[in-house]
């Protein structure tokens, strides 16, 4: 909720960020849709954060890679239930054009070897999208096909 008041008041729409924030529909047991998949892959489980809390942060390839794989990306999807409008916003963090990712050297030891090659972010994403198909999950597999060790 601090992020959206801090984006409208950035825009200069204080007047209207009780009623934004009061219109936003988020994750809770009226209104469902996002669900993770577990990472044994069979099922998939609906992410429910409490009314306190109305973030929900999904780790992505990069920092799977930067944290040599402590840190798991999960395969998500949003789902569409009941009859109720939603407003959903997607914020996403990427890294600067041209950087190459590699897992940081202080995650990497002898019990935690080197998962993935060092990748340009650019080239990999260029990649995952011409491979993309139905088929073709947003899952780990693609990473692990573009630059696994």
């Amino acid at each position: 909720m601090k992020v959206r008041t801090m984006i409208m008041e950035s825009f200069g729409l204080e007047k209207y960020v009780e009623e934004h924030l009061n219109s936003v529909l988020y994750q809770n047991d009226v209104v469902d849709g996002v669900e993770i998949k577990a990472k044994d892959g069979e099922e998939w489980i609906k992410a429910k954060p409490s009314q306190d809390s109305y973030f929900l942060v999904i780790a992505g390839a990069s920092l799977h890679v930067l944290l040599n794989g402590r840190v798991f990306p999960p395969f998500h999807r949003v789902v569409i239930t009941g009859k109720k409008d939603r407003h959903v916003a997607g914020l996403f963090v990427l890294p600067k054009e041209g950087l190459f990712i590699n897992a940081l050297e202080e995650m990497v030891d002898d019990e935690h070897p080197r998962l993935y090659k060092p990748f340009n972010f650019d080239a990999y994403f260029k990649f995952n999208i011409i491979n993309r198909s139905d088929t073709h999950k947003r899952d780990l597999s693609a990473l692990k096909a573009y630059c696994s060790l």
